[in-house]
C-alpha cells in the first residue's frame, strides 16, 4: 500500500513527528511504502519557531512550500491514501484539498489541536484572521473520506462535518522514551518542563508555587524549549529544544509538569507532554485540563493539581519523598505503554488506513498489532523516501 503523508513541519515539529513521523517506520517495516512531504523545511521551520525570521523570509518560505504541495499532488494521484495532517496549506480556503478531492485521492484529515476554535493569542481581525478562520478547517473535514481526531473532544466536532471519525490519540514511542537512570542525590532535584515557545506562557499559572518551593528546598527550574520572561523573576535553566537530546533532556528532570489554562483551545489538546514524562518514567503533575483527567489518575499514575495551594502541595510531596516519585514514575511509564504507545495506537491505524485503502481497491496487510521484528526500528532524523 503506498500512503502520502503531507505534515506541517518537519520532524522537529512535535505534532507532525508523533502524529506521522513516528509511525513511518513502523509501517514501512510491514511492507507498505510511505512518502512523508512536509509544508517547511527544517532550516524554515527552526528559525520561525524561535521567531528570527524576516517577512521576506516567512513568505518566500510559503512560496517554496506551495510549490512543493502542487508537486504533491502528482504523488497523490499515485497513492492509496492521502493522510494529510491538519491541512496541507497553513493559510486560505483549503484549496489543495479541493484538488485532491476532485483528483479522486482519498483523504484521511488528522488533526490534534481545537483548528475549529480560534487560538486565544490570534488577532480576531484583518487578513491575517480571515487567512486563518476556523471555518476552514469545516470545509477541509467535508472534503475528507476519513477523520481522526487526537481525543472524544475533537471527534464530537469532526462528526457533524465528516461521515468518518476515529480516535487515535497522540502516543509515545516506548522503545524511545525509557525510564530515567537513578538520579545522583548529590545534585539538586529538578522540576522540569518541555515544550515550545508558544505553550511556554502557561507556565506563569505556577509561577508563584515554583518560587515557593526554589526558596525553600534545594531545587531546579529547567526550562526545555523556551525561555522565561526576565519580569517573572523565576531563576530557571533554559535550553533550546534538540530532537537529538530529547530524551537525555527529559531524563534529566526529577519531576515533570504541565500546567494549563482552563478554556475551549486546551480542552482539544491531547496532553503529549504529559505522556513525554510518563514514558520517561518522570511522576508528572498537570492541571485537570481536558484528556489530561483520563489519562492521570491522581496520586497512583501522576498527580493532578488545580491552585496555587494545590501546585505547591504536590510538589512538596515529590521533592521530599523519593520513594513516591520513583512509584509513581514507574506506574505512569507502565500506563502509558500499555494505552498510550505505538503498540496500542498502531493497530487503530492499520484499520483506518485499511478502511480507506479498500474504498481505493488497495488493503493494508491485516496486523492487530505490532510485529515483533520492529523492534530492531531505530529513530533517526530521516528523510523517508522524500
Amino acid at each position: 500500500m503506498k500512503i502520502l503523508f503531507l505534515t506541517p513541519h518537519p520532524e522537529e515539529g512535535a505534532s507532525s513527528r508523533v502524529r506521522v513521523y513516528q509511525f513511518v517506520p513502523y509501517l514501512e517495516t510491514m511492507g507498505h511504502v510511505c512518502y512523508v512531504r512536509p509544508f517547511l523545511s527544517s532550516k524554515a521551520y527552526a528559525r520561525r519557531l524561535l521567531r528570527v525570521s524576516s517577512t521576506a523570509e516567512n513568505n518566500r518560505w510559503l512560496i517554496v512550500g506551495l510549490l512543493r504541495r502542487f508537486r504533491d499532488l502528482l504523488l497523490a494521484t499515485r497513492c492509496d491514501v492521502v493522510f494529510i495532517h491538519r491541512e496541507a496549506f497553513p493559510y486560505g480556503p483549503p484549496i489543495l484539498e479541493r484538488l485532491l478531492s476532485l483528483l479522486g485521492c482519498k483523504m484521511a484529515l488528522d488533526f490534534d489541536d481545537a483548528l475549529f476554535i480560534s487560538h486565544p493569542e490570534e488577532d480576531s481581525r484583518g487578513l491575517y484572521h480571515w487567512m486563518k478562520n476556523p471555518s476552514r478547517f469545516r470545509a477541509t473535514l467535508q472534503l475528507a473520506t476519513h477523520a481522526v481526531a487526537g481525543n472524544s473532544f475533537l471527534a464530537d466536532y469532526a462528526r457533524h462535518h465528516c461521515r468518518e471519525v476515529s480516535v487515535i490519540p497522540s502516543v509515545i514511542d516506548s522503545r524511545r522514551y525509557v525510564a530515567k537512570p537513578v538520579r545522583n542525590s548529590d545534585q539538586p532535584l529538578v522540576i522540569g518542563w518541555m515544550g515550545s515557545p508558544s505553550t511556554a506562557g502557561n507556565l506563569f499559572l505556577v509561577k508563584s508555587a515554583l518560587s515557593r518551593l526554589l526558596d525553600r528546598y534545594k531545587v531546579q527550574l529547567r526550562v526545555v524549549g523556551a525561555t522565561l520572561p526576565t519580569s517573572w523573576g523565576l531563576p530557571a535553566e533554559c535550553r533550546e529544544f534538540q530532537l537529538a537530546s530529547e530524551i537525555q533532556d527529559l531524563q534529566s528532570f526529577d519531576v515533570g509538569i504541565m500546567p494549563l489554562t482552563d478554556d475551549e483551545w486546551t480542552k482539544g489538546k491531547c496532553a503529549f507532554k504529559a505522556l513525554q514524562y510518563m514514558g520517561a518514567g518522570i511522576p508528572v503533575v498537570s492541571s485537570p485540563v481536558g484528556v489530561v483527567q483520563e489519562i492521570i489518575r491522581d496520586g497512583q499514575n501522576g498527580m493532578i493539581a488545580d491552585t496555587e495551594d494545590d501546585w505547591f502541595r504536590k510538589l512538596e510531596i515529590l521533592i521530599t519523598n523519593p520513594g513516591l516519585r520513583h512509584q509513581i514514575g514507574c506506574q505512569g511509564r507502565e500506563y502509558v505503554v500499555k494505552h498510550y504507545s505505538i503498540e496500542a495506537a498502531m493497530p487503530r491505524l492499520l484499520s483506518v488506513l485499511g478502511r480507506i485503502g479498500s474504498e481505493s481497491g488497495t488493503v493494508p496487510r491485516a496486523q492487530d498489532a505490532v510485529p515483533v521484528n520492529t523492534a530492531r526500528v531505530t529513530w533517526t532524523n530521516r528523510q523517508s523516501k522524500r
